[in-house]
């Protein structure tokens, strides 16, 4: 290959290059991926009066148990309620983030339903460190380029989009 074949070439955009795996831990360890869900959401103002109040009269809900959970289950591909329970008793990863209490499924569909906007925010939030570990020097990309943000919303979505479906099908 000669100079003048690599200068013809349009350059690849970096959208165009990018996909994001089903599952996030192809990329970065289910252990780190953990660490970024645990991070965020603890982030998180949990000093609400309502939810304050709420945990002191339900002491065995655990909202954040619950997040991290779900996140960490949709980011790695485990999207349905069963799926998403079964995980929760063989691997290490989710019984070190899921509820004291033996999670049901429909507790999952009924939670993301609830509180969407909250999981939307940390799938967003590690989905974006895990594209950044993957393809971007981290302390030199402040912003992403509009067409990765709109690629990491969109997966999101569909991540939500999916684990709906299939606790729907499972519960015809």
């Amino acid at each position: 290959m000669n100079t003048l074949d690599v200068m013809e070439r349009p350059p690849v955009e970096i959208e165009e290059a990018v996909y994001l795996p089903n599952d996030l831990s192809d990329w970065v360890a289910k252990s780190q991926l953990r660490e970024w869900i645990v991070e965020r959401v603890n982030s998180f103002n949990w000093n609400n009066p309502e939810l304050t109040e709420l945990l002191r009269r339900n002491p065995e809900y655990e909202p954040k148990a619950l997040i991290n959970t779900i996140a960490l289950a949709y980011l790695t591909g485990t999207f349905s309620g069963e799926d998403v329970v079964r995980a929760c008793s063989r691997d290490s990863e989710f019984r070190s983030v899921r509820p004291k209490l033996a999670p049901r499924a429909e507790e999952f569909s009924t939670f993301r339903k609830l509180n969407r906007f909250l999981i939307m925010d940390v799938l967003h939030h590690v989905t974006t460190k895990a594209l950044r570990s993957q393809f971007i020097d981290f302390d030199d990309f402040a912003i992403f380029p509009a067409g990765l943000r709109r690629m990491v919303i969109e997966n999101v979505s569909e991540r939500l989009d999916i684990a709906r479906h299939m606790d729907r099908s499972q519960e015809m």
